[in-house]
């Protein structure tokens, strides 16, 4: 799968928020296990105000990986300080490589 890797906008933020939250629910759930509580807990900040929250925060970079026909695919974050903070991929798409080339890009970020 041929994949665009780009700085997250505001206006991914309800196709981001989306990809997340099912990201968890499908794909986590040997760490959630499906327990409700748990799970509200980890999708609670999954919200698109969230989202561009993120945006706005200057000590991070939120990065987006786009599929052939424009679809989120994976969306990513790292915090300055030399963590990263979020990596999440599509169901649909798992093990294509896009987790890798989020990873790849947010190390280009860190190193500056």
């Amino acid at each position: 799968m041929s994949v665009r890797v780009r700085a997250a906008r505001p206006e991914d933020a309800e196709a981001a928020a989306h990809l997340l939250r099912r990201s968890i629910g499908e794909l986590c759930r040997a760490d959630h296990q499906n327990d409700p509580e748990q799970l509200a807990g980890w999708l609670a900040n999954k919200r698109p105000e969230v989202f561009i929250g993120w945006l706005e925060d200057r000590q991070s970079t939120v990065i987006v990986a786009e599929g052939e026909q424009g679809q989120l695919v994976g969306v990513a974050m790292c915090h300055h300080a030399g963590h990263i903070t979020l990596n999440y991929v599509s169901p649909d798409v798992r093990f294509a490589g896009i987790s890798s080339a989020l990873v790849s890009a947010l190390e280009a970020v860190l190193k500056g």
